[in-house]
C-alpha cells in the first residue's frame, strides 16, 4: 500500500503534460500511472482540474539579509513563506568571513540552518578572500556537496570584491574540482565613476537609481567574465542577468559552445526603471536595478529561446523603514523579498498570458535549476526514485496578492496588489504535505541539506 496518492491531475513531466496518478512511497515516488489503477493508498488527495509540478528549486536566494548574525526564526519564517510559493528546495549563500577558511565558512553556515528549515536546501560559498590555502579546499568542499562557487566583481565596500586574479585562479580551480562559478558581473569602477558623475552634478534622488548603475557596466563585466572562463576551462552561471548586453553576451557564448548558465529574477520581467520615479521607489533598489522597457521585453526572448536557464528569486529580506536609509540613490539599502511570489507571478504573467508553456515554467523553475546545480534527478522532476517534491497549481484561481498571504518575514512586497492568474494550493516535500489550502498544517521544520553532485563537465 502506497502512503499518499495525487489522483487525477495534470502531471507536467519534461515536455509533456499527462493526466496521471502519482503514487508516493515514503519520501519518493513510487509509481505514475493512469488515473485508477496504481492501487491503494493510506490517503488520497484529489488533483482534478490542478496542474502537479516538481517542486520548485529557487538558486537564489539570502535568508540572512542584510549580513549579521543569522537567526533561526528568520531562516524557519523565510523557507515557511517558501514553500507557500511553491518551493521545496532554495540554494542560499554562505559568505566567507574575514577571516574564515571555505570549510569554516560552510561549516558555521549548516550548523546555523541545523533544524530550523521548513524546506530542503544547499549553499554556495561567496568567496571574498583566495589565497593558495582557500584554493587547495575548493576540492574538498565540492566533495562535501557545495558545488558552486559565487564570486563578486561589485560591493567592493562590503569586502566581497574579487579582482580578476582571484577570479580567474578560482575558475581554474573550479573547473579541475567539478565547481561551478557562479558570477555577480558588474564593472564596479565604472559604475562609481558614473555614480560620482550623477552625484557631483546634484542627481541625487532615487529617480537616477539605474541611470547609476546602467546596462553597459553589466554587459562589460558578463564579456570579461566569459573570457576569463573560456581561458580557465571553466563552467560559468550568471545570477540576476538584467540587461541586453548581458543576454547578448551569454547568448554568443553559448553559440559558441562554452558552458554559460544565465538566470534571470521576477522583478525585471514585470517592472521597469518607472518604478523609481514613483513615490514608493525606494523599494524597488535592487542590485543590478530593474531596467528599461526594452531589456524587460528582450528577458522574456530569452526564456523562451532558450539563452536563460532559471528564474531565481534573489530573495532578500529588507524593511520599509531600511528602504528610507540614505540621503542619496547609492546610499539606499538594496535587496528585495520575493521568495514566495516566484511561482505565482511567473504563472500568470508566462504561463496565463501566453508567454511560455507549462513545461517551460517548470523547467526554469526546477528542472532546469536541479540539472545545473547537481539536483537532478533527485529533485527537480516528477519521476519514480525522485523525492516526492510536489506542488499542485489551480490555474482558475484569480486573487490579489496581499503580503498578511505570503507569510514574508517582512513588511512589504513589490507585488502588493498584483492581480494574478494560478494558486499553489498544496506542497508537499519528500511526501509530507506542509501546505494545504492556504495553511501550514505541518509546522515540524522538515529541511534537510542536499549534498549536490560535481558539476558533470568538468574533471
Amino acid at each position: 500500500m502506497f502512503d499518499l496518492l495525487i489522483e487525477g491531475g495534470q502531471v507536467v513531466l519534461p515536455g509533456s503534460v499527462i493526466e496521471a496518478d502519482i503514487a508516493i512511497a515514503g519520501e519518493a515516488i513510487g509509481a505514475i500511472g493512469k488515473p485508477g489503477v496504481l492501487g491503494p493508498a493510506r490517503r488520497r488527495i484529489s488533483a482534478h482540474g490542478l496542474y502537479v509540478l516538481p517542486g520548485g528549486i529557487d538558486p537564489h536566494v539570502h535568508l540572512r539579509w542584510p549580513p549579521a548574525p543569522d537567526t533561526p526564526p528568520g531562516l524557519q519564517s523565510g523557507t515557511v513563506a517558501a514553500a507557500f510559493g511553491g518551493t521545496t528546495t532554495v540554494i542560499d549563500f554562505t559568505i566567507q568571513g574575514p577571516a574564515e577558511s571555505f570549510q569554516e565558512a560552510a561549516a558555521r553556515r549548516l550548523a546555523q540552518a541545523q533544524g530550523h528549515m521548513a524546506v530542503d536546501y544547499g549553499l554556495h560559498l561567496l568567496v571574498t578572500r583566495v589565497t593558495p590555502e582557500t584554493l587547495g579546499e575548493i576540492r574538498e568542499i565540492v566533495h562535501g556537496g557545495i558545488t558552486s562557487f559565487k564570486l563578486m566583481t561589485a560591493y567592493r565596500n562590503l569586502g566581497w570584491m574579487v579582482d580578476d586574479g582571484a577570479l580567474s585562479a578560482v575558475m581554474v580551480e573550479a573547473a579541475r574540482c567539478g565547481a561551478l562559478a557562479g558570477l555577480h558581473a558588474e564593472n564596479e569602477a565604472l559604475a562609481l565613476y558614473i555614480t560620482k558623475d550623477l552625484l557631483d552634478r546634484g542627481h541625487t534622488g532615487v529617480e537616477y537609481y539605474e541611470a547609476g548603475r546602467p546596462s553597459l557596466v553589466e554587459g562589460e563585466a558578463v564579456q570579461r567574465a566569459i573570457y576569463l572562463a573560456r581561458k580557465a576551462g571553466a563552467a560559468i552561471y550568471f545570477f540576476h542577468i538584467s540587461s541586453e548586453e548581458g543576454l547578448e553576451a551569454v547568448r554568443a557564448a553559448q553559440r559558441s559552445g562554452q558552458t554559460v548558465y544565465a538566470e534571470t529574477c521576477p522583478h525585471y520581467l514585470t517592472f521597469t526603471d518607472e518604478v523609481y520615479r514613483r513615490p514608493e521607489g525606494r523599494l524597488f533598489t535592487v542590485i543590478p536595478p530593474i531596467r528599461k522597457e526594452t531589456h524587460r521585453l528582450s528577458l522574456w526572448q530569452a526564456l523562451e529561446d532558450g539563452t536563460l536557464s532559471c528564474i531565481g528569486s534573489d530573495d532578500a529580506v529588507r524593511t520599509v523603514a531600511e528602504k528610507q536609509q540614505g540621503d542619496s540613490f547609492d546610499q539606499i539599502p538594496m535587496g528585495l523579498p520575493g521568495i514566495g511570489t516566484r511561482l505565482p507571478i511567473l504563472d500568470s504573467e508566462g504561463v496565463a498570458r501566453g508567454r511560455l508553456p507549462i513545461t517551460r515554467l517548470a523547467d526554469l523553475l526546477a528542472t532546469g535549476p536541479a540539472r545545473i546545480f547537481g539536483l537532478y534527478p533527485k529533485k527537480g522532476v516528477i519521476a519514480p526514485g525522485s523525492d516526492a517534491d510536489l506542488v499542485l497549481l489551480d490555474p482558475a484561481v484569480r486573487r490579489t496578492i496581499r503580503l498578511a498571504d505570503l507569510h514574508l518575514p517582512n513588511d512589504y512586497t513589490i507585488y502588493e496588489g498584483w492581480e494574478v492568474e494560478g494558486r499553489p494550493v498544496m506542497t508537499i516535500l519528500r511526501g509530507n504535505v506542509i501546505v494545504e489550502n492556504g495553511q501550514l498544517v505541518d509546522q515540524t521544520p522538515r529541511g534537510r541539506f542536499q549534498p549536490r553532485a560535481p558539476f558533470p563537465t568538468c574533471a
